[in-house]
């Protein structure tokens, strides 16, 4: 094991390039009350992507299963979501602590290079054109699967979560990780039993750099070659029915950080 450490260490070097230190996830206290203020969502539907990550199942699907665009929705196993809270808080936010995949689609490369499962576009397309991960924190939601579940009937798998939360595309909030906190918006639809993604642009502001070389605009043209998910400990709260009006390109990043403001704030100061 130290001599793939070493090796690794010398093609990073090659590369020039070296892992960042890994951000702190620990609880800040007024996260922690926050968060200790909320009520669990739906412990049953939180446990099936416990579910996912032990035996690549949720309910009735076996995984890997084609979704209702013909892609292939894969397992957990190799890259668990690590769901550890997903809570209502009183003030009708939901809170989710998970793993954060990264999400490259609407870049550089997922545009012009693309890699198997990359697209060019994202679900939220302000304008018609796709949100940018290089530029745009943003988040991923449960969006994507078949339309149905053989161990619970009458449940689409494709809307489940928005169903559950209240939450949908262009939602507004936040994403937590140590003393980090970055606005972000729901900017992408995922696999029905994925909790827990964001954008390379996300992952750079919680510390998490995912790109190996920058291009002068700032926009990725070489992933790392340490590119994965942050393993545990990102807590994500978003606002249902908070999305900003007049997004346009150019202008999601901002008009995200204005509307969340307020909302982040109100929660801050609400009662012990």
């Amino acid at each position: 094991m130290a001599a793939l450490r070493f090796l690794l260490m010398l093609l990073l070097a090659a590369c020039g390039a070296s892992p960042p230190e890994a951000p702190a996830t620990a609880l800040s206290p007024d996260l922690a009350r926050i968060l200790a203020r909320g009520v669990p969502l739906d412990e049953g539907y939180r446990a099936l992507f416990a579910q996912c990550d032990r035996e690549d199942r949720f309910g009735g699907v076996r995984l890997p299963v084609l979704g209702r665009e013909g892609q292939t929705h894969e397992g957990c196993r190799n890259d668990p979501n690590r769901v550890r809270l997903l809570l209502r808080l009183p003030e009708g936010a939901i809170a989710f602590e998970s793993k954060l995949a990264v999400d490259v689609n609407g870049g550089l490369l997922s545009c012009t290079r693309p890699r198997p499962g990359d697209l060019c576009a994202t679900a939220l397309q302000p304008g018609r054109r796709p949100l940018d991960a290089d530029t745009v924190p943003w988040v991923v939601i449960p969006y994507n699967g078949p339309a149905a579940d053989p161990a619970r009937p009458g449940i689409n798998l494709s809307t489940e979560f928005m169903q559950r939360t209240g939450l949908r595309l262009g939602d507004v909030g936040v994403v937590v990780l140590g003393s980090r906190v970055v606005p972000v918006i729901v900017g992408n639809g995922g696999p029905f039993n994925k909790l827990g993604e964001g954008s390379l642009a996300l992952h750079r502001a919680l510390g998490h750099e995912q790109c190996g070389a920058l291009t002068a605009e700032g926009r990725c043209a070489r992933l790392a070659p340490w590119f994965g998910s942050l393993p545990g400990g990102a807590v994500t709260i978003l606002f249902p029915g908070s999305a900003p009006p007049g997004l346009a390109p150019g202008n999601v990043a901002a008009l995200t950080a204005q509307r969340v403001a307020p909302l982040w704030n109100a929660l801050l100061a609400a009662p012990r």
